[in-house]
């Protein structure tokens, strides 16, 4: 599979393709008749077909493997900006505190 750890929870359909292909090849020589070469032939496309799909699948599913990571980072960044906003405010807080107290100093002269 792919540099991904997969998270789609879907079950990989490679052994489904190469069992669909294992079937169309016995089944084209199981059948004997004087078409014998277009049905190996339409077994092998059958088959390229199958693997172009495979291709595609393993592709599709790394793509949102890799998305699924991109969000797991953006997640992150968005919880620690998050959190730095929680200490701004809390910053922010104590400022003012601080702003009132020396106010009230100023009154009292």
């Amino acid at each position: 599979m792919g540099k991904y750890k997969d998270r789609s929870g879907l079950p990989n359909t490679c052994p489904k393709i190469d069992q669909v292909g294992d079937f169309i090849e016995r089944a084209a020589m199981d059948i004997t008749t004087p078409y014998g070469d277009d049905l190996e032939r339409a077994s092998e496309s059958a088959r390229e077909t199958l693997e172009e799909i495979r291709e595609v699948n393993l592709a599709l599913r790394e793509w949102g493997n890799e998305k699924a990571e991109e969000l797991e980072e953006a997640e992150k960044i968005v919880k620690d900006l998050e959190d730095k906003i929680v200490d701004l405010e809390d910053e922010i807080s104590r400022m003012q505190r601080r702003i009132e107290f020396l106010e009230e100093g100023e009154d009292q002269w």
